[in-house]
């Protein structure tokens, strides 16, 4: 497996209508609402057209009397004068007709036609949080980290996909068409960055997906980085060519679901249309990347009015819900090409973990209209708690989650990509009132905060194993050193490395914002600090080779700056600082990129 690819995911049209529910007859109803024209009414980045003020005659009447003459006058060039705003307004309204009129002939699929804003229909997820002046202070710092970062970036790499932060040169291996710029598109926008914000949005309009000849594309990292940041900037700008290169590049991956199953490959030629899995998978189907496209294909629809995009979502979700995996509510992360579930291993971590991050966040995105989201996340968490959740020996405050082994084994491996975890819990436990996954979260990212604390520089190990009670015994006499490793640790590292990943931050803002204690912006503010001091370059920041490293800081670096840091760790560091009213929890849901997307209110 190419390192490159072992992140949330990896880590990481249908030909005919595809109906929009399970098959069977027991299976929970959606909401259907007729799609309406775009909802997308944050504040317009892109100035619009003011509109001429009608003509306006004397009030004087007395002066009108006074020329009885000229009444006449005054009174036909008055009616033609109203005649004429008439036909000016009748003609704008046929035009704005014809213009939305392709999202009025689409309907019958569950995307509800409200937009996120007015009053809260559901109690509020957030807690009544009050930015101090030590949280500007510190959302300051952020910003001009930011401003590094991005300075690095367009010096030397504006349009390529990435920097490399120590050689400072340009890297692209996605594309080619500017990755980490859309990617960051929203990032620029909320921190404040507005002048670069329209500089790389200038970009965008010059792009034309088509023209890139890359012989692969990854199916799941376009969905989240690319088609996600530019829905988020469309819902930002209201600007409709930026609409229009996410759905030129849905259209693009659309050959990558040419299968018996509909689900998409792991990546697709965009000339011949071919798509493929990898052979270190056995080509079979990956369980994160076949559903973490639920999100933006659903608001692709709500759009453009066209449903293709959440019926193909929809279509895998249907094969998932009624193709019961070995143990209900944990599914193995491989999928051969007749839609068994593979004898492999259960995982919140890479090549599981979005698949059910998104059967909350499209429960939500949806405005709680889809029961089968709701039903299919709930039965996971509790098979979770019941065969996945651990103790942190020694640790009576700590939990992770473990893995399933391909014969149903416990494993206590653990990959920091799941602590992404407690913050799902933190969520889910608000949105469906289950207020023992909030104590639950609360001792998961407490294991996920201990394992950046435990390295030398404060930043995370890419991955470790836990301990047992029985590990530490049987190490006692002939591995006292080890011994006492799993004792104060309660784990041992088997990857050191770190590639500025997002997800403990990502939950640490989450709980923050739901329960509004500051310890997780303290745990917050250390992992910058940390960053600060052994991930920056001249550049920009650094993935680090080793995080028990710190002696030789530059010499530690392994000139890897992906562009998930700037749209994921990077923005959930600035917002667990912001206004707490900035992207509220209330009115958004964050894709697995960290873009985030209006929740799509229904009609009252």
């Amino acid at each position: 497996m190419d390192k490159h690819l072992l992140r949330r995911g990896m880590r990481r049209e249908a030909s005919s209508p595809v109906p929009t529910q399970p098959p069977n007859d027991t299976s929970p109803t959606s909401t259907v609402i007729t799609i309406g024209p775009n909802d997308a009414q944050a504040t317009s980045a892109i100035p619009a057209s003011s509109t001429q003020p009608s003509p306006t005659f004397s009030d004087n009447r007395d002066a009108v009397l006074d020329h009885g003459n000229k009444i006449s006058f005054w009174g036909t060039l008055s009616n033609r004068m109203i005649g004429l705003l008439m036909l000016v307004t009748l003609l704008s309204v046929f035009f704005l007709l014809r213009y939305f009129h392709f999202t009025e002939q689409f309907s019958g699929f569950p995307i509800p036609s409200g937009s996120s804003d007015g009053p809260l229909r559901h109690p509020s997820v957030q807690a009544p949080i009050i930015q101090t002046k030590q949280d500007r202070q510190r959302a300051e710092h952020i910003r001009d980290a930011v401003r590094h970062a991005w300075k690095g970036y367009t010096t030397v790499a504006f349009g390529a996909d990435e920097v490399l932060p120590v050689t400072n040169v340009s890297h692209s291996h996605w594309g080619g068409y500017g990755v980490s710029l859309i990617d960051a598109l929203d990032t620029l926008w909320f921190l404040g960055f507005k002048e670069e914000f329209h500089q790389a949005l200038g970009h965008v309009h010059r792009l034309d997906f088509s023209q890139f000849g890359t012989p692969r594309l990854s199916f799941f990292e376009t969905v989240i980085r690319t088609i996600g940041g530019l829905l988020s900037t469309y819902e930002i700008t209201n600007d409709r060519t930026v609409l229009q290169k996410a759905l030129q590049m849905a259209d693009i991956l659309e050959p990558a679901m040419n299968n018996s199953l509909g689900f998409p490959y792991h990546d697709v030629n965009p000339v011949t249309g071919e798509g493929t899995n990898p052979s270190w998978n056995g080509e079979r189907f990956i369980l994160s990347e076949v559903a973490t496209f639920q999100l933006e294909y659903a608001k692709l629809s709500r759009h453009s009015g066209n449903p293709k995009y959440h019926d193909a979502a929809q279509a895998v979700m249907n094969t998932l819900y009624t193709q019961k995996p070995p143990i209900p509510g944990l599914y193995p992360i491989s999928i051969d090409m007749t839609g068994a579930y593979a004898k492999d291993a259960v995982s919140f971590g890479a090549n599981g973990d979005s698949f059910y991050e998104y059967l909350l966040k499209r429960y939500i995105l949806t405005d709680r209209t889809e029961p089968m989201f709701k039903d299919m996340y709930i039965e996971a968490i509790e098979a979770m708690t019941k065969h996945l959740i651990h103790p942190v020996i020694y640790h009576e405050d700590m939990v992770y989650v473990g893995e399933l082994g391909p014969m149903n084994d416990e494993q206590t491996s653990f990959h920091t990509l799941a602590c992404f975890v407690p913050g799902m819990l933190a969520l889910g436990s608000k949105v469906l009132n289950r207020p023992d996954d909030l104590l639950l979260a609360e001792k998961m990212v407490n294991a996920c905060v201990h394992v950046a604390k435990s390295s030398k520089s404060g930043l995370a190990y890419d991955a470790v194993r836990f301990g047992t009670y029985d590990d530490y015994r049987s190490n006692l006499d002939v591995f006292p050193e080890r011994a006492e490793t799993l004792k104060t640790r309660g784990f041992v590292a088997t990857s050191v490395e770190h590639i500025l990943r997002p997800e403990i931050v990502e939950s640490l803002f989450i709980l923050y914002r739901i329960t509004g204690n500051r310890r997780y912006q303290e745990h917050g503010w250390e992992i910058f600090q940390s960053l600060e001091k052994y991930a920056k370059t001249p550049v920009a920041y650094s993935a680090l080779r080793n995080v028990d490293s710190i002696e030789d800081i530059s010499g530690n670096w392994s000139n890897s700056m992906e562009s998930f840091f700037l749209a994921e760790t990077m923005k959930y560091l600035y917002l667990l600082f912001a206004d707490p009213k900035l992207i509220s929890l209330d009115h958004y849901v964050f894709n697995t990129e960290a873009h985030p997307l209006k929740i799509m209110h229904s009609s009252h």
